[in-house]
């Protein structure tokens, strides 16, 4: 082999591209609004509650409130009643968590804090729940009492 073939050959392995490491895992995507609301009224049907109807509009305000306070990393209710507001509601309640893994375990610690339940298990219609992963909201309160018709989707009302 000539020098200057073995130089080229030399200089392509050198100059090859090496594969980019592996990127690290995505972290696990927050559990759907689904599941934290499916949670909730199991949590409710265990205790002789009729199950929420699902309120799309509390779920986006909820899930928007827990990805702030993952952000913030504070856990408050700071802005509660415009939450609601935004949904048409003037009368409701919101149960917030930090730290809890799965939708089961923020449930279960509303569950065992006695003014968390109340909410969870109270006469209202509507709920809607979002998470940022580590951080809990669901909002509740009663659509058809307390809301303005426009701001409640059709499948919503009773």
């Amino acid at each position: 082999m000539k020098f200057w073939q073995w130089l080229i050959t030399a200089l392509n392995k050198l100059l090859k591209p090496q594969p980019a490491p592996p990127l690290p895992p995505d972290p696990s995507p927050p559990p759907s609004i689904n599941t934290i609301f499916e949670e909730i009224n199991r949590a409710r049907a265990a205790n002789g509650r009729q199950a929420y109807k699902h309120s799309s509009c509390l779920s986006e305000q909820a899930t928007a409130w827990a990805q702030s306070m993952a952000r913030s990393g504070v856990l408050s209710h700071a802005g509660m009643q415009s939450r609601l507001s935004a949904c048409g509601i003037q009368a409701g309640g919101e149960v917030v968590a930090g730290g809890q893994q799965t939708p089961h375990e923020a449930v279960d610690a509303w569950m065992h804090s006695p003014g968390h339940r109340a909410l969870l298990l109270a006469d209202y219609e509507v709920c809607g729940a979002g998470s940022s992963g580590v951080y809990w909201s669901a909002n509740m309160g009663d659509a058809n009492r307390f809301a303005m018709p426009s701001q409640i989707d059709p499948k919503e009302r009773r």
